[in-house]
């Protein structure tokens, strides 16, 4: 009763497992391994006691020759044992492949590819790493502090490393929420998603400064990493560096190339784009390096003249806004233009647009604040003394 049990429960948690957008928990993953550890585990027969004869050896009786009509059976053989376990070997070969990657790939589709027919192809794509990745004293400090977070006990794992990048996958909320942090040098950043919305994986990335020995100029480049989990609940993650084009203004044409030349004489000559308009302008995000040598990443508003900057990291979690107050003559009212990004990091655009009110440079103009008492606003252009 125990065994059917069992199978019951191992068909279950297969079904779970390998079945599409299947997920399994970190206890459920363990069962799984053990029922199937189980049922491949051979039967080793009783040893059986054979007497040695001294006497010199006897040869063997020739087999007794089999009719064709002997009722159509056929005796076959017994496999060596060696021949019976090949296969379980060369499937637990594969299994240990899938339980650990570095990837050193540059493009994420080679590896859903290598995925999606659900083998690893070796040191081609995919390393096994059975003995972890060797951390520095600097790393496993680095370890520590991350353990010390509102991490799952015993989830941190260090799961790629390429030269100053390191990623690191954990979970939260019991394995609810699956975690990828991405550290270069001193710098970090993470992305979190529920275990359920995982399919499509998890990325982050963010540019850094390159030193050019040959250059005085500070120049940028990207690192990119993204983490996919295979049927059986283990992370795996790809790597990805890149250098960031200096010539990024010719994608653009008319008043728009103009203006990128001059942005890329402001810094942002390796990260540019147009995110959407505001007043018939273009609204741009780029990234810089500041003078302190730090990235940072901006939002141009042309229409207001603004470049308002943060962090990558915390213009990922929190966007990056700036407000204009349009007092113009005939206009007056305040605008928030912010951009925000996607969970991988694509930035789009948001516009409050306050109401107006019309105004001239001789009128008090009353704008409503929130609690309903009336603020005298008075326009430039008018003499407060009278």
């Amino acid at each position: 009763m125990q065994a059917e049990t069992d199978a019951d429960e191992l068909r279950a948690l297969q079904r779970r497992a390998y079945g599409r957008d299947g997920i399994l928990t970190d206890a459920e993953t363990r069962r799984l391994r053990e029922l199937e550890d189980a049922r491949r585990s051979p039967v080793t027969p009783p040893a059986v006691e054979t007497r040695v004869d001294s006497s010199p050896e006897q040869p063997s009786p020739a087999p007794a020759d089999v009719p064709d009509d002997a009722g159509g059976h056929a005796v076959v053989d017994a496999p060596e044992p060696g021949a019976v376990t090949e296969d379980r070997r060369s499937l637990s070969t594969v299994r240990r492949v899938l339980r650990r990657y570095r990837v050193g790939v540059s493009a994420l589709a080679v590896m859903t590819v290598a995925l999606g027919v659900g083998v690893g192809i070796g040191g081609v794509l995919f390393a096994p790493r059975a003995d972890g990745i060797a951390l520095s004293a600097a790393q496993q400090e680095r370890r520590d502090a991350l353990a010390a977070a509102d991490f799952d006990s015993g989830s941190l794992l260090a799961v790629a490393q390429d030269e100053d990048a390191l990623a690191w996958y954990a979970t939260k909320d019991d394995g609810g929420v699956v975690c990828l942090v991405l550290d270069i040098g001193d710098r970090s950043q993470s992305n979190c998603l529920p275990t359920g919305d995982i399919g499509r994986g998890l990325s982050v990335s963010f540019p850094v400064p390159i030193d050019d020995p040959e250059d005085d100029t500070r120049s940028l480049g990207g690192v990119s990493a993204t983490m996919l989990v295979s049927t059986a609940g283990e992370p795996m993650v790809a790597l990805q560096r890149w250098s960031m084009s200096s010539a990024l203004s010719s994608q653009y044409a008319g008043a728009e190339r103009a203006r990128a030349e001059e942005l890329a004489e402001d810094g942002f000559a390796f990260s540019l784009t147009i995110v959407g308009s505001f007043r018939t302008q273009p609204v741009w995000v780029g990234d810089r390096v500041s003078e302190q040598g730090e990235v940072e990443k901006c939002l141009i508003v042309d229409a207001g003249d603004l470049t308002t900057c943060e962090s990558p990291s915390d213009a990922g979690e929190s966007g990056i806004e700036a407000r204009i107050d349009g007092v113009g003559g005939a206009e007056v009212g305040s605008t928030v233009v912010e951009a925000r990004f996607t969970r991988w990091q694509t930035p789009y655009l948001v516009i409050h647009e306050a109401p107006a009110s019309s105004g001239a440079p001789q009128d008090t103009v009353r704008v409503e604040a929130p609690p309903g008492d009336p603020i005298v606003v008075e326009p430039p252009g008018r003499d407060p003394d009278g």
